[in-house]
C-alpha cells in the first residue's frame, strides 16, 4: 500500500538567509516519515533519509550533496 500525503513544502531556497533553507516534511496528523528521497535532474539520488520524525528541520535536506552545495 502506497500512501502519498501532501506534507512537503513547495518552497525551498538554501541560500543561508534563514528562510526555507532546509527541505523537510511538515504537517499534521502524521508524526513519522517512512522515506524521503531527493533526486537531481538526471535521476541520481542526492539525499535519502528513512524512518524519521516530521516537522523537524534537523532531519531535512540542506541542498548539499557530499557536503557541496547542489546546483
Amino acid at each position: 500500500l502506497l500512501v502519498i500525503l501532501n506534507i512537503y513544502p513547495n518552497t525551498f531556497s538554501p541560500n543561508d538567509d534563514g528562510s526555507n533553507d532546509v527541505f523537510y516534511p511538515r504537517g499534521r496528523g502524521i508524526n513519522r516519515a517512512k522515506l524521503l528521497r531527493i533526486f537531481n535532474r538526471w535521476g541520481e539520488i542526492v539525499y535519502e533519509r528513512q524512518e524519521f520524525p516530521i516537522n523537524q528541520e534537523i532531519y531535512g535536506w540542506d541542498g548539499t550533496k557530499n557536503g557541496i552545495k547542489a546546483n
